[in-house]
């Protein structure tokens, strides 16, 4: 059949299309990093590059594209048809050859960017419940919001979609515990320990700004490979002038891209001043931008209650016993 964008067949066997590759590689790092993929879809039309059937990619093939394991390496065989649509995209009962077919997405970012669009279906997202989509039951399934009206009375709820035996919980106990939890995580004895690892981060800044200039260095060094292959092509054989034109819009392109690469300002990195300033600020305010940057999920426990795990995890094991639990 028609190999996936990133990849072409040769003699039988997937071979990665580096050109293409690149995109895919941009393409799961927007969704990983929970940015849109506007600038990368104009950029591909703005360059001619289309999909394997010829035709412009659009957001349902990014969407498709984000779903494929074969990204991955993994090669994924159905015997059997699966009858519902959204298994013939996760294929459970498929066959699954492992390292099949050179990867281009490690499986790491490929089980990242599925658990963000998964998290993107949920029910309680649109709900604009303070902890929607943080809440777990205890056998392990993400907990949904619901509303029960009583004698012209509405009362909200967290309840398990499993049906597992755990009780329903009120919404108000949940975030009461949610606010709690940042109001000690962010007491002023806890930022302390924020800021005094903030320090030890920063005092390798050295390190890291050379790290930064290494990368940008290898990246500089592989577009002017790109380059310097279409250079090759372009001096080695008599092409059509539609080839030839397509082929200095890319090298024109790349040129862009090596001249953005050199000048792209290293990270910046905040005082901790700055940082106090800011967590003291989400202590104040614990509204549901601060709880969803600060708190990772919530457990509900049948027989010990909530749970509630940072996303600040190396700063949390610090603050060890004496933090929130």
């Amino acid at each position: 059949g028609v190999p996936p964008f990133g990849y072409d067949v040769v003699e039988q066997a997937y071979v990665i299309n580096e050109l293409e590759a690149e995109y895919v590689r941009r393409i799961f790092s927007a969704a990983a990093n929970k940015q849109g993929f506007t600038a990368v879809l104009h950029e591909m039309e703005e360059r001619g590059i289309r999909g394997k059937r010829g035709k412009t990619i659009r957001y349902t093939q990014i969407y498709e594209m984000l779903r494929n394991i074969k990204y991955t390496g993994t090669y994924v065989y159905c015997v059997d048809e699966e009858p519902n649509r959204e298994d013939r995209r996760q294929k459970p009962s498929a066959i699954r050859l492992e390292n099949a077919l050179p990867a281009i997405i490690d499986i790491a970012q490929f089980e990242e960017v599925q658990r963000i669009m998964t998290e993107r279906k949920q029910v309680g997202r649109k709900a604009g419940y303070l902890c929607s989509r943080l809440v777990y039951c205890e056998c392990g399934v993400k907990m949904h919001g619901r509303i029960t009206v009583r004698s012209g009375h509405e009362y909200y709820y967290y309840r398990c979609p499993a049906r597992c035996g755990v009780s329903a919980v009120r919404m108000e106990e949940v975030d009461a515990a949610a606010r709690e939890y940042l109001n000690v995580l962010l007491s002023p004895e806890n930022q302390q320990i924020i800021a005094a690892a903030l320090r030890q981060y920063q005092s390798g800044e050295t390190n890291r700004a050379n790290d930064f200039k290494t990368l940008i260095k290898k990246k500089m060094g592989e577009k002017q490979k790109e380059y310097d292959s279409l250079m090759g092509n372009l001096k080695g054989s008599v092409l059509p002038p539609a080839v030839v034109q397509d082929m200095a819009n890319q090298m024109l392109a790349i040129q862009r891209e090596i001249e953005a690469l050199r000048d792209t300002p290293p990270p910046k990195d905040y005082t901790v001043e700055q940082i106090t300033t800011w967590l003291e600020a989400l202590r104040m305010a614990s509204d549901e931008k601060a709880i969803h940057l600060l708190i990772e999920r919530i457990d509900i426990k049948k027989e010990t209650g909530f749970s509630i795990e940072s996303t600040l995890k190396s700063v949390v094991r610090e603050i060890g016993s004496g933090g929130p639990t």
